[in-house]
């Protein structure tokens, strides 16, 4: 779907990092060259937001930079396979699961 442009990517620097920082732990064995390769496939394909605002509504305060993103790029859906730490919604934003998104969306129909 992204690579087909009917979803968007949207990352900001924190998130970035963290997937950095994810990406270089031993027990997923890539190498340097792999990680490289990740990142400038995501460049490529995503839209980077800076994010001005900083929010502390989760519940694991190391998960507000996904929604400070999803602010920062007006996005109305923030998709996550880790819902225990966010609200369902903020403003207008929706936080779903991918089986959400895809049931939901006429996305799926695509």
């Amino acid at each position: 779907m992204l690579a087909e442009g009917s979803v968007q990517l949207i990352i900001s620097p924190a998130i970035m990092a963290e997937y950095a920082n994810v990406l270089a732990r031993k027990k997923f064995g890539l190498s340097p060259a792999t990680v490289s390769m990740i990142f400038r496939s995501l460049r490529n394909l995503a839209i980077e937001v800076v994010p001005s605002e900083a929010l502390h509504v989760c519940t694991d305060p190391e998960d507000d930079k996904f929604l400070e993103c999803a602010v920062a790029a007006g996005v109305s859906w923030l998709v996550t396979g880790n819902l225990k730490h966010f609200p369902k919604l903020l403003g207008g934003i929706r936080i779903i699961s991918p089986a959400t998104f895809l049931r939901e969306s006429d996305l799926s129909q695509a």
